[in-house]
């Protein structure tokens, strides 16, 4: 901006040595505020001061101040008074120093004229003093004009100033005052047009400049932050730092539409100032092109800028029907965002204002379940989030573990509701309900638990309850849970189809009964073979049926059914044979007569068989036996000979494995024996036999030791040992 100075000129110094009658002065001095030299007389709209110096005695004395009009001089080179103003007025000289300060009549001031004349006279009417000099009175003056198409600035105007105005052609603009500076405003003009400024004092004295229309240059572009700007869906704003003595204004210009924003006053170098235009809602990516606007027309360069496709959302937490929780969160960070100027929500009709507590708004209300609700929070930036929602169940969580034709089993949780009433129908009728824990439900062998469940952490905050009732399966339950918070939880199902318990022991070809357990006092069918039987369980579930022994592989199915509810459970299973084991007890040489054998598990009716030596030998069994250790009387076999053991049930089923054996001719091999049973001795078989003409060397091998056997003509003639 352009700078005026201050412009204030002093009168001249006068220097009087003079001897006046009756009165001795030495010289009139300058009074003022020390921008004069030593001497000399000041001048005001209103007042003039001046020091009297070198008084010799008291007595009146008079000013007279004679101020021209203009500055033209007559034919004789003298100032022309024609239509001067004249002002005189008289003091008392009181001391020999002596200022003096006087005022105006009233109704009296001067203007800035060019020339004054000055004199003062004793009671005499004596001249004292007197001087003709060129004079300013106190000027009007500003520091720095702006002025532009359609308006312009005065700024840091003179104390003394009390109104400005600005003259185009013959029309006058008064300014607006505000501070220290006055603001205009007027038609669009031309760059390069002149205006005329004239400032006022209260007396009507004025100072005239003149200026020209500045072209609408970009001067604030430089200033604006634009990192900091943002165009949302129906408002853009952007960041200035401004002249403090100016306002400016954000434009935004959509689809050749130009709105425009509220002037903000600069805050110069304090700090920038926050500009904002709003415009109906717009899409995300629509472009909008904004420019910053001074009062006076000034206008920085065009920048563009895309709807902002805001990334805020309303989380809801803790909704229920006395009240919620809910904040504004960045849904790409999820950071809370805590800039928010208003909350509300409303129900029916009716606002409620949230209370902050860290970040979070508070809502309380009274509704119920169903209810619609809505919420409204407004950023700093006066960017609108809504969000509807109808009041959910709460956080309570209601659950049937089992829902059987014979009774259910459901628990509750919630972290705030607790129970009110608890209804449970089964086939529209009421049930009891009682307390129930989940040990009493994992114990519980009948309840299926373990099945369904079994990834289930046990939580101390669930309420475990129990209804108990019998219907036929496929029949509707009713669940319905209320809380003293209004709150209504419910379950509909239908009365599953399970099985009853059942387990029914292996069933082997030497029983005589069938064994197993269901639930109590249940119809049991057993079908074996093409053979039917009937039982019953008992009140602890178990039962125990006779039947006739079958042969194992025998088909048999077992059926338990529970006529009050239909349901049914079948176990499928084949008749087996219950193995045992059988051995010979020892040895057996040529020179036993009778063999010992070894068998277990033996059952009524099995049947054991030995062939020796082509004759068969049976032991019918007759009792019960774990462990049994017969003899067979055979008489004496010859060695070679070939034994068979089998061992088989009532059926003929083997209960074991065929056992074989052979008889053996001795313990050792010795001299004398026939060679042929060399083999059939302890000793086992050769491993080596070596033949010279009619001699043979049979090597035989047990533990680690050997033997060598020499035969000649079919008998052993030689023994040796320990090759």
């Amino acid at each position: 901006m352009k700078n005026y100075s201050i412009f204030k000129k002093s009168v001249s110094i006068i220097i009087v040595l003079a001897l006046l009658l009756g009165l001795g002065i030495e010289s009139i001095s300058a009074y003022g505020d020390g921008a004069f030299d030593a001497y000399g007389v000041t001048l005001d709209h209103r007042s003039i001061s001046f020091s009297i110096m070198g008084a010799e005695s008291a007595q009146p004395a008079s000013v007279t101040i004679d101020l021209a009009t203009n500055n033209e001089f007559n034919d004789n080179n003298q100032k022309d008074s024609s239509s001067a103003t004249h002002i005189e007025m008289s003091f008392e000289i009181t001391s020999p120093n002596q200022e003096i300060n006087l005022t105006f009549p009233e109704g009296q001031y001067l203007e800035s004229k060019l020339y004054y004349t000055v004199k003062i006279t004793d009671s005499n009417s004596k001249i004292i003093y007197e001087e003709d000099e060129s004079f300013y009175s106190h000027s009007l003056f500003c520091s720095d004009t702006i002025f532009q198409s359609t308006g312009g600035v005065v700024t840091s105007v003179d104390e003394n100033v009390s109104a400005a105005s600005v003259f185009i052609g013959f029309t006058e603009y008064k300014g607006t005052k505000s501070g220290d500076n006055f603001y205009f405003s007027y038609p669009e003009q031309a760059a390069g047009n002149e205006i005329l400024i004239a400032l006022y004092d209260e007396y009507g004295c004025k100072e005239e400049y003149r200026k020209e229309i500045e072209d609408k240059i970009d001067t604030i572009n430089a200033d604006i932050d634009i990192s900091a700007s943002y165009v949302c869906a129906d408002n853009a704003y952007a960041y200035l730092t401004a002249d403090k003595d100016l306002k400016y204004r954000l434009c935004a210009t959509i689809s050749d539409n130009v709105y425009y924003g509220d002037y903000v006053q600069g805050k110069g170098s304090s700090g920038s100032v926050k500009l904002k235009v709003s415009y109906p809602a717009q899409k995300p990516s629509i472009e909008v092109t904004l420019v910053i606007e001074s009062e006076y027309g000034a206008k920085s360069s065009e920048f563009k800028r895309k709807v902002y496709n805001r990334p805020y959302k309303i989380k809801v937490q803790n909704t229920r029907t006395t009240g919620l929780t809910a904040y504004l969160y960045d849904s790409k960070k999820e950071t809370v965002y805590k800039k928010i100027s208003k909350a509300t929500l409303t129900f029916k009709n009716k606002e409620y204002n949230g209370k902050l507590n860290s970040s979070k708004y508070k809502f309380t209300y009274s509704a119920n379940v169903g209810d619609s609700v809505k919420l409204k929070f407004v950023d700093t930036d006066g960017y609108t989030y809504t969000k509807s929602l109808k009041i959910p169940q709460g956080d309570g969580k209601l659950e049937l573990l089992k829902c059987n034709a014979d009774g259910a089993v459901f628990r509750f949780r919630s972290n705030y509701s607790k129970i009110k009433s608890i209804t449970f129908l089964a086939n529209n009728k009421k049930c009891k309900v009682k307390n129930y824990t989940k040990s009493d439900y994992n114990d519980d062998k009948y309840s299926d638990f373990c099945e369904y469940n079994k990834s289930f952490k046990y939580d101390t905050d669930w309420i475990y309850k129990k209804a108990d009732y019998t219907v036929k399966y496929n029949k509707k339950i009713k669940l319905t849970l209320k809380t003293k918070d209004r709150y209504v939880y419910t379950k509909n199902a239908k009365a599953e189809y399970i099985k009853p318990y059942l387990n029914v022991d292996n069933i082997y070809s030497d029983d005589n009964s069938v064994f197993g357990a269901t639930d109590n006092k249940l119809k049991v069918t057993i079908k074996v073979g093409k053979k039917n039987y009937t039982a019953k369980s008992n009140k602890y579930g178990y039962f125990n049926k006779k039947i006739k022994p079958a042969k194992s592989g025998t088909k048999v199915k077992i059926t338990a059914f529970n006529k009050l509810t239909g349901c049914k459970a079948t176990v499928n299973k084949k008749i087996k044979i219950r193995k045992g084991s059988i051995k010979f007890n020892s040895t057996i040489y040529k020179t036993n007569s009778s063999v010992k054998v070894t068998y277990t598990n033996a059952r009524k009716g099995d049947k054991i068989k030995l062939i020796a030596n082509g004759e068969s030998y049976y032991v019918p069994i007759i009792k019960n036996k774990k462990k049994t250790v017969f003899t067979f009387p055979t008489g004496q076999m010859p060695a070679g000979a070939k034994l068979k053991l089998y061992y088989t049930d009532k059926f003929g089923t083997k209960k074991a494995s065929v056992k074989t054996t052979t008889v053996l001719f001795s313990k050792n091999i010795y001299k004398g024996m026939p060679a042929r049973y060399c083999e059939l001795t302890t000793w086992g078989r050769a491993t080596n036999k070596v033949s010279y003409d009619d001699y043979h060397a049979w090597m035989f091998e047990r533990g680690g030791a050997f033997l060598c056997a020499y035969i000649h003509n079919g008998v052993v003639t030689n023994i040796g040992k320990d090759y």
